[in-house]
């Protein structure tokens, strides 16, 4: 995650910090910018789905916007399951843990 933080701060873009409670208060995605949503559940939000449904859209608009989603390894599988979000399915994953495990053996 900081290394995402470095390269979107690097090239210039606004990072935006938000959680499933700031969806849930009818935040509107910005636009523009490098956007980090964070859940500290376990469980898929449906605020979640409908923030990754929407910055679908900005991508089709052509809108200078990147994603970063952090949350616990089920509730991406989660989302990567969601029918609507086909594309999520085969965008890149990253499991902490098992990088974390891997640095550990090298």
């Amino acid at each position: 995650m900081e290394t995402a933080r470095r390269i979107a701060g690097d090239a210039g873009w606004q990072i935006i910090d938000l959680s499933v409670e700031d969806l849930r208060r009818d935040y509107r995605l910005p636009e523009r910018g490098y956007l980090v949503i964070q859940s500290q559940n376990n469980r898929l939000a449906p605020e979640m789905v409908q923030a990754v449904a929407t910055f679908q859209h900005l991508v089709t608009a052509d809108l200078p916007v990147a994603l970063l989603v952090v949350a616990s390894p089920k509730a991406i599988r989660s989302l990567r399951r969601e029918p609507a979000l086909g594309w999520l399915s085969r965008a890149e994953a990253i499991n902490e843990d098992t990088n974390k495990e891997r640095r550990g053996r090298a």
